[in-house]
């Protein structure tokens, strides 16, 4: 018997075991499934006849455990991804088609206890807190019937109908709201901008991070629908504000609560017209500066003024001087932050760099002084894309020009800068440093990086333009032996005429750097000397002419220019960028320049197929009218005569060259070689050089930069960040425009024009000088003109010709003189216009407007143009008609036709030696005197014994 019952409890134990075993199986397999919840979300709440929720859009969280389900996470969700304002209710759809409301954890944890393999996908619905409640049963409250009824299928297709089961809700991934959508999250993205159009409206239930975030919202809210409003309550839980105006109901309370996280709108009562507010204690210089932070930052030079007159404008606020002073100097305190910062993380940006551009050279220079001393402290940095490099090799002419300007930011330093010139004589940037001063061996350090990057060897074959800065020459000396270099003539012209004056002599000057002929620059040397001898002088002596004179340029690099005005365009192109931050600047540098290279592309892409660039077949049409005016002769070979005036040029079409040097310099057929080619039926436009053809624009601009990824994915180790150099603080306060010269152009009435400034002044109703005609004092007397009888209207007089000319001073008559014999001996107008102005035949300017428009004297400065164009030396206008008449009218000059023989001269590059110039040694001199050195005076000295 005892037997027995000891099998049977052996039974009922293994029966009992199993039993266990299978609900531990159960509930692990149960604690395996993960769950899809479903958000629904941006439909509407319909209760009749049962409450159910109407369309909308969903989304959902996939594999989810459900043991990490919490009621924070599941609110939170609808706040910050989904744009809700707060959540008043969180409701669940059970699989009979009813719906249940989740309160708390407690809610969460009765939700998990029904999720099964069966049951593992949840639908979430929410009710914002400006939404009329729904009522439904709490969930914990349920009569055990949530799972009776069959599992919504969550694989069946949407449905657009809305006579489907489920008491009407359709999930419909094609009725996915977007624009309703983008509505809630602009609620909760609110935006600053101009008008404050986001924080005009305030509703209940409006849901704030915390208290500082209302009170930022509350302000700016003040301001935008221009009321003013008084704090009533302010704590650390509590924000209630009222309206000042008489009579107005306003009243705002701001507070938390434990359901949702961060504060709302409790009560709001509006207002209700309590009018403008001009005067707003509420907005203070904080609130100001929020509201000007993107505009100062991105234009510090932004004037309290315009701050003053912005707010006025905008929002009918006056606001006092003083606050707006402190605002902007909490914007810039801040960017100074920024000036700090963006140097810990130019590391990544310059390893980015490498890693979206491949090939391109980026190198960061550390102080070894900060380095000795434990410290990673930057010092320069240097950039050349890898497009770059493959646009100068692909067809840019060699000549580059080289320049620095200075960073206009709280941290000093210089941007140098290496910029070619493209077939249409635009600027394109080769490579750009950072370097703390402008030094011989900053120049080196960069000259050396710039061999490197562009393979430029020993430089034979490279042309190097500059403004003869601190150190460049011997940088370039040093590093490219073989290269040839340019001054800037309107450098030298600024350096000089600071001794010597304006005027006739400034004229002169340029005449003389355009001459492209050895017998052309004597005759202006000449003539200089007639003017002052002593200047003349000292101009050859202190500038060798053939660093900056036509004359004696290289031919290699087909460029004539004289000038460094497409460097100074680059420098004046980044002026913006120069007031950011150092990586700020960078990347504003690199996006214009990549816009830049694609804009560029597509203007190429409509020229003619078989065509040039505009400026050269411009310079091409002006060469083309001058040859009209040319004879030749011929040898029967190659050789050509070809006479213009007094000169008698000579032509060698299978060399390509000419006397004149015109050709040689630019690859463009000049007047001379065009004649010579009408003679031997050639087509002189098939002579134009590569340089300038489609072809090689496409192949410079066909190289583009590659984008960049934003400063989340840039690689840098804070622990090795680098720091800034030192904030240099000038004494004084600090100058916002730039120093003119004292004759240099002005812009009045948007035309660039020549200062006035220490000219004489002619009165125009009595003819005597040092007045003008509201000045006079003969006119206010009432007196009758007594140097000038029977006055015609200046209009009348111009077109008739009859009025008598003013009496000109005897200087003006000099010049006058002057101008009539360079007429006279160039053949092109007789001596009835030989006190008009002069015409350059031999060497017109590519690079203006029109190649025969030149000025008279002090009106030669480079001018940046508003658009991309480079800027050029602003000329005084002569029309194309007056030009041709002035052609046509063409008699025998005084000196015999082609008297005077041009021959060739210059070696392999085109380069020549002055010769027969009046040029000696520069001496030391002081006080305008003869001086000699100490050891001059050593050696003077006798020797003892």
């Amino acid at each position: 018997m005892y037997e027995q019952e000891e099998e049977k409890d052996e039974e009922n134990g293994k029966k009992a075991s199993k039993k266990e075993e299978e609900e531990e199986e159960e509930e692990e397999v149960i604690n395996m499934v993960e769950v899809t919840i479903y958000f629904h979300h941006g439909g509407e709440w319909l209760t009749s006849p049962e409450p159910h929720y109407d369309r909308g859009c969903v989304t959902y969280w996939k594999g989810y455990d459900p043991d990490l389900i919490s009621f924070i996470d599941l609110v939170n969700e609808y706040i910050n991804k989904l744009g809700f304002v707060g959540v008043q209710e969180l409701i669940v759809l059970a699989p009979t088609g009813k719906y249940f409301e989740i309160i708390g954890d407690e809610g969460v944890k009765t939700l998990t206890s029904f999720i099964s393999t069966e049951y593992k996908s949840i639908h979430l619905f929410a009710t914002e807190d400006c939404e009329l409640s729904v009522d439904v049963t709490d969930i914990i409250m349920h009569d055990g019937s949530f799972l009776l009824s069959p599992i919504v299928n969550e694989g069946t297709d949407c449905s657009e109908s809305e006579d489907d089961s489920n008491n009407g809700m359709v999930f419909s991934c094609s009725d996915y709201d977007t624009d309703e959508l983008e509505n809630f999250v602009t609620k909760k993205k609110r935006n600053i901008t101009d008008s404050l159009q986001d924080y005009k409206e305030i509703v209940k239930g409006m849901a704030f991070k915390d208290i500082a975030e209302a009170k930022q919202f509350c302000k700016l809210y003040a301001l935008a629908k221009k009321v003013e409003l008084v704090v009533v309550k302010s704590d650390k839980k509590r924000l209630r504000y009222t309206c000042v105006a008489d009579g107005c109901p306003f009243l705002l309370l701001i507070s938390g609560d434990l359901t949702t996280p961060g504060v709302s709108v409790k009560t709001l009562v509006d207002h209700i017209e309590c009018g403008t507010a001009y005067d707003n204690s509420l907005v203070d210089y904080s609130t100001i500066a929020l509201y000007f932070k993107d505009k100062l930052q991105s234009d510090p030079k932004y004037k309290v003024k315009e701050m003053k007159a912005d707010l006025h404008r905008v929002f009918e606020l006056n606001v006092s001087e003083a606050k707006c002073k402190r605002a902007k100097k909490e914007v810039l305190e801040s960017l100074e932050g920024s000036f700090v910062d963006s140097y810990n993380k130019l590391e990544g940006y310059a390893t980015e760099l490498r890693s979206c551009n491949t090939g391109s050279d980026i190198v960061i220079d550390l102080s070894k002084q900060a380095l000795s001393n434990g410290k990673r402290k930057f010092l320069r940095m240097y950039i050349c894309f890898k497009a770059m490099k493959l646009g100068f090799k692909s067809g840019l002419r060699p000549l580059i020009g080289l320049d620095g300007t200075f960073l206009k930011g709280k941290t000093k330093g210089q941007v140098l800068c290496a910029v070619g010139q493209d077939s249409n004589n635009s600027f394109y940037p080769l490579a750009w440093a950072v370097v703390d001063k402008e030094t011989k061996r900053t120049w080196t350090w960069f000259m050396q990086h710039l061999q490197h990057s562009l393979e430029l060897q020993n430089g034979e074959g490279l042309t190097f333009i500059s403004d003869m800065q601190k150190g460049l020459l011997e940088a370039v000396r040093t590093v490219l032996p073989e290269a040839h270099q340019r001054y800037c003539a309107r450098h030298i012209e600024a350096n000089w005429c600071k001794r010597w004056g304006k005027g006739e002599l400034k004229k002169l000057l340029w005449w003389a750097a355009w001459s492209s002929f050895t017998e052309e620059f004597e005759d202006q040397l000449q003539e200089m000397k007639e003017v002052n001898g002593e200047a003349r002088q000292d101009l050859i002596n202190k500038y060798p002419p053939k660093t900056w004179c036509r004359a004696y340029l290289d031919t290699v690099c087909k460029n004539q220019a004289v000038d460094n005005n497409f460097t100074e365009s680059f420098n004046a192109w980044i002026l913006e960028a120069r007031y950011k931050p150092i990586i700020g600047m960078l990347e504003d540098i690199r996006v214009k320049t990549m816009e830049r290279l694609a804009a560029k592309e597509v203007a190429v892409r409509k020229w003619k197929d078989d065509g040039f660039s505009p400026k050269s077949e411009l310079l091409f049409i002006q060469y083309l009218k001058i040859s009209k005016v040319c004879k030749v002769n011929g040898n029967g070979d190659s050789g050509y005569e070809v006479t213009e005036g007094a000169d008698r040029h000579i032509v060698n079409l299978r060399d390509k060259k000419c006397t004149c040097r015109t050709w040689d310099l630019t690859g463009i057929p000049c007047p001379h070689a065009i004649k010579a080619m009408e003679h031997k039926k050639m087509i002189p436009k098939k002579e134009i050089h590569w340089y300038y053809s489609k072809e090689a624009a496409l192949a410079v601009y066909k190289h583009k930069l590659q984008p960049v990824r934003g400063e989340p994915f840039w690689k840098y180790d804070p622990l090795h960040a680098i720091e800034p150099p030192e904030l240099a603080k000038l004494v004084g306060r600090p100058k916002l425009m730039r120093e003119r010269e004292k004759d240099e152009v002005v812009k009045r009435q948007g035309v660039w024009k020549q200062t006035r400034k220490g000219k004489m002044m002619t009165c125009s109703n009595c003819g005597e000088q040092n007045h003008n005609a509201r000045g006079c004092e003969k006119a206010k007397q009432g007196k009758q003109p007594t140097k000038k009888q029977g006055k015609q209207p200046a209009k009348q007089g111009k077109e008739s010709g009859k009025g008598k000319k003013r009496k000109q001073p005897a200087k003006q008559g000099k010049e006058s003189g002057k101008e009539k014999k360079r007429q006279l001996r160039r053949g092109l107008v007789d001596e009835d216009e030989a006190s008009e102005e002069d015409i350059n035949c031999t060497a017109p300017q590519p690079t203006q407007e029109s190649q025969f428009e030149y000025t008279s004297s002090s009106s030669y400065f480079p001018v940046t143009e508003d658009d991309d164009e480079d800027p050029r030396l602003r000329p005084r206008t002569i029309s194309e008609e007056a030009f041709l008449t002035r052609l046509r009218k063409k008699q025998n000059p005084e000196e015999p036709i082609g008297s005077r023989v041009i021959r060739f001269r210059g070696d392999k590059f085109g380069v020549s030696e002055p010769t027969n110039l009046p040029i000696g040694p520069t001496g030391l001199t002081w006080n305008g005197q003869g001086a000699v050195t100490t050891n001059q005076l050593q050696k003077l000295r006798p020797r003892r014994g």
